[in-house]
């Protein structure tokens, strides 16, 4: 049974997760009075009766960024099957896009970005594995002596550490996105009828309240490979290496170089913690979820309508583009996230405690030698690689009925009381007789 929220005289149905809410009224003969009135009602069902929906692959190859995710974002523009520059994969149910085909009573807009489910951070290592058929050792941690004498390093190859981030990329570039754009509808075009920060007029899905957000264990690899053949896509050689051992700590040569790590095997890190949830926005009887409009509009078929995503927030497009973008770069520019320092002073190299740099031996590690342990200098990269994946869907839908003939008497008495907004004209509604 559905729960109840009584208030005063009233009882409002909790119905978030009920599947009907009841059957509505005909639309056809008689009833098509009622039908309508009920249309013009804000507490109505709505329909989606046309969308344009795309699904974009993190990350996003920085070519594709300022011509997508840029100034003006336009996706009800695009035609169906026609993804733009950085969309895997794109639907619009407009045969034309930006024209609708009939007439219309128009209700609102429903505007959504879907993220990923899930969030973790799976350590790695970023590999460019070269033209050696053999794989390094990749252990959670290592030092450059390690690097030298004991990851099985061949030439060509490299790796930094670093982690790989799914879903959450997803969530930051949704936020971002939410605050960096408006939603504008357009007449013609040209004319704005409509225009609202994104923070009023959309939401970010899904979101999962209290008592159903939580912590699992759940496996890397499938995502690590996925993440993987998305790097193979783009063009980069670099591939996310799985954690496969641990180290333990340093040995000598009978108390003098060279100096190895010591490492056993463990797969610990084969799964990871991960959040179930989202940041979507939760629900209030206050906030307008969808963007309905304060009275039904006429829209006649042939006359163009566009709704494009116009920035009006410098800082939160920077930060959208860079959790869209392979490489977190701006304006199509790269970013450093596959190498990124943790300081932008000129002064501070990548390794730190150089052996070769006097001081050095302030970084020490005692080894492991039985029966005499030594000293060891020893250094470590702090550049981090950054990788992103996950895959969000952005979701424009338009909410209204298709204006059968036998309606438009009805919707021209609408019209004559102002029951019914016609900013296009009145089209083929027969105003002079039903007005």
């Amino acid at each position: 049974m559905p729960s109840q929220i009584t208030g005063g005289d009233y009882a409002f149905r909790d119905a978030r997760k009920e599947l009907g809410l009841g059957q509505p009224p005909d639309s056809f003969g008689e009833n098509a009075v009622t039908f309508l009135a009920d249309q013009c009602s804000p507490s109505a069902r709505i329909t989606i009766v046309e969308v344009a929906r795309g699904r974009v692959d993190l990350g996003v190859p920085d070519s594709s960024i300022p011509s997508t995710f840029g100034n003006r974002f336009d996706l009800w523009g695009q035609r169906d099957g026609n993804p733009p520059p950085g969309f895997s994969s794109f639907t619009n149910t407009l045969a034309t896009p930006g024209l609708v085909a009939s007439d219309m009573l128009l209700r609102g807009w429903s505007i959504r970005v879907l993220v990923e489910p899930e969030a973790r951070t799976i350590p790695m290592n970023f590999l460019t594995p070269g033209a050696a058929a053999s794989i390094p050792g990749s252990p959670d941690d290592w030092t450059e002596n390690d690097r030298i004498n004991s990851l099985g390093l061949a030439t060509g190859q490299s790796f930094i550490k670093g982690d790989l981030l799914w879903g959450l990329p997803t969530w930051k570039a949704a936020y971002a996105f939410m605050n960096a754009y408006e939603g504008v509808w357009l007449r013609n075009h040209q004319d704005a009828l409509m225009r609202d920060p994104l923070t009023q007029m959309a939401t970010i899905q899904p979101f999962a309240e209290a008592e159903a957000a939580g912590l699992a264990f759940t496996t890397n690899q499938d995502r690590i490979l996925f993440t993987n053949q998305r790097l193979v896509q783009l063009g980069f050689s670099q591939q996310v290496m799985p954690i496969f051992s641990k180290r333990l700590g340093a040995l000598s040569t009978d108390g003098v170089a060279p100096f190895f790590g010591d490492f056993i095997a463990s797969r610990e890190d084969d799964t990871s913690s991960t959040i179930f949830g989202g940041i979507g926005v939760p629900q209030n009887h206050m906030q307008r979820d969808p963007y309905l409009f304060t009275c039904p509009i006429y829209w006649p078929a042939g006359h163009p309508m566009s709704f494009v995503f116009q920035a009006n927030d410098s800082v939160a497009l920077q930060e959208f583009q860079r959790w869209l973008s392979v490489t977190g770069g701006n304006n199509g520019d790269p970013g450093r996230d596959l190498n990124l320092p943790w300081t932008d002073v000129s002064t501070i190299t990548g390794l730190n405690l150089s052996p070769t740099t006097p001081g050095a031996d302030i970084m020490v590690e005692q080894s492991l030698d039985v029966p005499t342990p030594v000293n060891i200098s020893q250094q470590t990269a702090t550049n981090r690689a950054l990788v992103k994946g996950g895959s969000m869907v952005f979701e424009i839908g338009l909410i209204g009925q298709r204006i059968p003939q036998s309606w438009k008497r009805l919707i021209a008495q609408g019209c004559g009381c102002n029951a019914i907004a016609a900013p296009i004209g009145y089209g083929t509604l027969p105003m002079n007789n039903g007005g």
